[in-house]
C-alpha cells in the first residue's frame, strides 16, 4: 500500500498510474513548462524556473518518479525479466539516477528503499564524477 497526498492509499499499480497521470498533467502545464515558441524565454524572464514553488514541484516530480522505479524493482521486475526487458529498465534507471544525483533531486533516504539497486549505480556515478575534476 502506497500513500498519495493526504490520507488516500493506493496499491502499487494504482500509485504508478496516479504518479504517471500527475506527471503528465504537470509536465503539460504551460505555466511551468511552456510549449509555445519563445515560452522558455518568457519563463526565464518571469523567473518561474527560479522560484521555490518550481523547485518544490520538480523535487516532487523526481521523488515520485523515483518511487515508481522502486515499485518496478521491488514488485514487477520479474515481469520485465520474463519479457527480456531488464537491459532497458536498468539503462533507463541508471540515467534517471545519474540525473538525480547530478542535480541533487532525490534525497538519499528516498534512495535507500532500493539500496541494493541504487548502490552500484551511485558508486559508478561517483567514479565518473571524480573524472570530471
Amino acid at each position: 500500500v502506497y500513500r498519495w497526498s493526504g490520507d488516500s492509499t493506493l496499491s502499487a499499480p494504482g500509485y504508478v498510474e496516479r504518479v504517471l497521470e500527475w506527471a503528465y498533467v504537470t509536465l503539460g502545464d504551460p505555466r511551468y513548462f511552456p510549449d509555445t515558441p519563445g515560452g522558455e524565454e518568457d519563463a526565464l524572464r518571469g523567473g518561474v524556473w527560479t522560484t521555490k514553488e518550481f523547485a518544490g514541484l520538480v523535487g516532487d516530480l523526481f521523488k515520485r518518479l523515483f518511487r515508481v522505479y522502486a515499485i518496478i524493482y521491488s514488485s514487477f521486475f520479474r515481469v520485465y525479466e520474463s519479457l527480456g526487458m531488464t537491459a532497458e529498465v536498468n539503462s533507463s534507471f541508471k540515467l534517471f539516477v545519474y540525473f538525480c544525483l547530478r542535480f541533487e533531486l532525490v534525497q538519499g533516504r528516498e534512495m535507500e528503499v532500493i539500496a541494493p539497486v541504487v548502490g552500484p549505480v551511485r558508486e559508478q556515478f561517483e567514479r565518473e564524477r571524480a573524472k570530471w575534476g
